[in-house]
């Protein structure tokens, strides 16, 4: 098992900035992977002042264990935009990001995607465009649900 690393907001909200700083042009579109993307993909959108915001589901872990397959559902419609950037949390494996990625390029291809993790996993089988932080620690996000941790922020 990786060590844990908790990833607080203070944190996340310095990475914000920089995530903002990295990104040469600004999309025409966000789509962030739930769950993990959700929050980033938000704060992300919001920053860049980007009003077209959707979320796809993607389904690839168990808790902390990593299944064989990965479902994805809630297809957002994209025709209309020409750059699409997807953030996710994390790039840890990289099966996810690079499953959506290609499931995405496949259906649009006429679009530019690019990706955006908070942590990029230096294992990882996808390199996401931009990133803030390699990591090969297991990353407990603040967001992740637990009240009495929320509480600490």
């Amino acid at each position: 098992m990786k060590n844990l690393y908790y990833y607080k907001y203070d944190e996340f909200s310095r990475d914000l900035k920089k995530s903002v700083d990295k990104i040469q042009q600004t999309p025409d579109a966000i789509v962030a992977i739930a769950r993990g993307g959700l929050t980033y993909g938000h704060f992300l959108a919001e920053a860049m002042s980007v009003r077209n915001l959707f979320s796809i589901n993607a389904i690839s872990y168990n808790d902390k264990e990593q299944m064989d397959t990965i479902e994805v559902f809630g297809t957002p419609q994209l025709h209309q935009f020409k750059r699409v950037l997807i953030v996710d949390d994390i790039s840890d494996s990289g099966r996810t990001l690079k499953y959506i990625v290609d499931y995405l390029q496949t259906l649009y291809p006429e679009i530019e995607f690019e990706t955006i993790t908070i942590f990029y996993g230096e294992n990882s089988e996808y390199q996401p465009t931009y990133y803030i932080h390699k990591s090969n620690q297991w990353i407990e996000f603040f967001w992740s649900g637990k009240t009495d941790e929320l509480q600490n922020l």
